[in-house]
This record gives structure tokens, C-alpha cells and sequence, in this order.
């Protein structure tokens, strides 16, 4: 049974399927999903669309319309991961569902899935529900996304690096150890974070050009707000790195059923001799295997310091499809 309807349709339901999804992260949640509808929807149709076996909701599609186009809801500059939500379901017969559910719209011309994992079985499903319609369409790497997995002792994590990349952060840890008072402060609860937020946030800017004009007031705005809601669940933690009392460098994560996402960080340049980024992410590492967690996903973005950090490749692609093949994307 095909139910289309909006967040309140799902409630409770949503958050089960979250959890019972193979790879879960925050980007999946109602939360994220309605509050990044929220403040961007705009002028975009709504369309989620759930799928019901005995009475029971086993997948989700998020996902919206406009001019023509049925994409993820959440767009990808604010979102590293899409998917649809699902428990260990025939992801074939789920993705033939939507399609069918889909086709009876003639609004529109293009599904573009962004940010889709390749690790999702749903990936292969939509190349094969769309191709069986006579569909177009085309897959291509839109990124990547460094992870590590995390061994049960910080000594086994440092033997698992390069030789190189571990004698390296030895000798950072060491000189950084040596300029002064060394201290890492985590941040769970939703007042905490919320109190610290504006030093994330100048930390943020302060990083790089790039961080500074990416996080606009609207971006910025919507930082906070669903950091603060997902805060309230449980599912952030804010790390700060202090020497001698300065706060240099920090990290916002998300964490979703043991697993710990890397969705930003910053540093103070004045500091940037002793690498405080780079150790401030292994500091964190340290804290998460000392916690229990069994990966840490640094997300898209192939930045030098994760895999000194003993970060490896997942890819994270993009699926275009056509409805008419005489649109001229096609499969290869």
C-alpha cells in the first residue's frame, strides 16, 4: 500500500524506520527533514511517500518537486548523505512501488537523486525500476566520503595507521602537549551546546575564507535550530580543544546508533604551527573509542587530514533519470 502525506502523516513511524535502517544517520530524521523543509522548502511541492506491508511502514521516500524535477528532500549543500528510509525491506519491489506512485504525476520530467551513497541497495533498485520503465538514466561520482572503523583501544587505532601518519601524530601530539595546558571538552546536553554555539560558530568562520562565506546568516540560522532540536534527542556532541584556557579548534557531530559524523569543524589559524585541527579530530577519535563507537564518518569531502587520520573511501554518487529517453541522458 502506497500512503502519500505529510511529516504529521508519519510521526512516530519515521523515527522507527531510523532506526531500523541498515546505515542510519541524522539526515534522515524528521527532524532534519522538517526543519530543513521548514526554512527552505520554498516554493517546492512536498512529497513524501511511504510504503505500507500488512498495515506496517517499511520505507519513506523524502523527497519534493519543482520545475519539472523530483529530487531529495534536503537539497546537497546542507546534506551529505540522502536515502530512502527503509528496514530490511525488497528494496526492488520499493523502488518499483515509487516509481509507479511517481509516474502518476505529470508534473515533472527528472528525478535527480543526489548524494545518494553507493552503499545503499537503493541505488542499484532505482537503475533497475527505472530502466524496466523504459527510463533513461545516468550515474556519476558526485564525492566522497572518508570513514574510519574504530578498534576497541586508542593503541590499536595508532597501530592500524601508516607508519608514517603515526609517527607523525606522535610528534604533533607531543609539541602541541608541550605548548601548554592540553584539554578537550565535550558537550552533550541541548543547553550546553546551545551555550557554546557562538564559538563553534567563530571558530567555523575563522577557519578558512571558504567556511566564512559558506555559512551565510540563513545557513547559520538553520545550524543552530537543528542542532538544538537534534541536541534535545540526543544525537549531537560538540568538542572543543582548549590550550591554556584558549579554545582553539572544535567539532560538531552527529551521533546515530554508535556511530559518530564528522558534519563540521574549525580552528583558530593563529594556531595552525600546531596543527590543532588535525589533533582536535584525534582527540575526538580518542574519546569515541575510549565511548564505544565503532565508526567515525568525517562525510563528504576529501580533505588530507582524514586520511592522516586513517580515514578510507566511500562514494557517494549522483542518479539522474529521465522520463523520456529522448531527453538524451541515457544510460551508458
Amino acid at each position: 500500500e502506497v500512503q502519500t502525506g505529510c511529516f504529521d502523516s508519519f510521526g512516530a513511524e519515521w523515527d522507527r524506520l531510523l532506526s531500523g535502517n541498515p546505515m542510519p544517520n541524522a539526515f534522515l530524521s524528521r527532524t532534519w527533514q522538517k526543519t530543513w523543509w521548514d526554512q527552505f522548502g520554498g516554493s517546492s511541492e512536498l512529497r513524501l511517500i511511504g510504503f505500507r506491508d500488512a498495515g506496517e511502514l517499511v520505507a519513506l521516500a523524502p523527497l519534493m518537486a519543482r520545475d519539472g524535477v523530483i529530487s531529495f528532500l534536503g537539497g546537497t549543500d546542507l546534506v551529505d548523505y540522502h536515502d530512502i528510509l527503509s528496514t530490511h525491506h525488497d528494496c526492488t519491489a520499493v523502488a518499483e512501488e515509487l516509481f509507479c506512485a511517481l509516474d502518476r504525476y505529470d508534473d515533472w520530467h527528472t528525478i535527480d537523486l543526489g548524494s545518494l551513497p553507493n552503499w545503499s541497495p537503493y541505488l542499484e533498485a532505482f537503475v533497475s525500476a527505472a530502466e524496466k520503465r523504459g527510463w533513461g538514466t545516468t550515474t556519476e561520482q558526485e564525492d566522497v566520503a572518508p570513514g574510519v572503523e574504530l578498534p576497541p583501544s586508542w593503541d590499536e587505532y595508532l597501530a592500524g595507521l601508516r607508519k608514517k601518519d603515526r609517527h607523525e601524530l606522535r610528534r604533533k601530539m607531543r609539541r602541541l602537549e608541550a605548548a601548554g595546558e592540553l584539554e578537550q571538552r565535550v558537550f552533550s546536553t541541548a543547553s550546553d551546546i546551545d551555550a557554546n554555539f557562538n564559538e563553534f560558530v567563530r571558530l567555523h568562520k575563522l577557519s578558512t575564507p571558504e567556511k566564512n562565506e559558506f555559512l551565510t546568516p540563513e545557513r547559520e540560522s538553520f545550524f543552530r535550530t537543528v542542532t538544538r532540536y537534534l541536541a534535545r534527542e540526543g544525537r549531537v556532541r560538540m568538542y572543543f580543544t582548549s590550550l591554556s584556557g584558549v579554545t582553539v579548534a572544535t567539532s560538531l557531530c552527529h551521533e546515530v546508533e554508535g556511530r559518530r559524523f564528522v558534519y563540521n569543524s574549525g580552528y583558530d589559524p593563529e594556531y595552525s604551527n600546531l596543527a590543532v585541527g588535525l589533533l582536535n579530530h584525534a582527540l575526538f577519535i580518542k574519546n569515541s573509542i575510549a565511548e564505544g563507537i565503532s565508526y567515525v564518518d568525517f562525510m563528504r569531502g576529501n580533505e588530507r587530514y582524514k586520511y592522516d587520520l586513517g580515514a578510507k573511501d566511500r562514494i557517494i554518487s549522483r542518479l539522474v533519470i529521465q522520463r523520456r529517453q529522448e531527453s538524451g541522458l541515457l544510460r551508458e
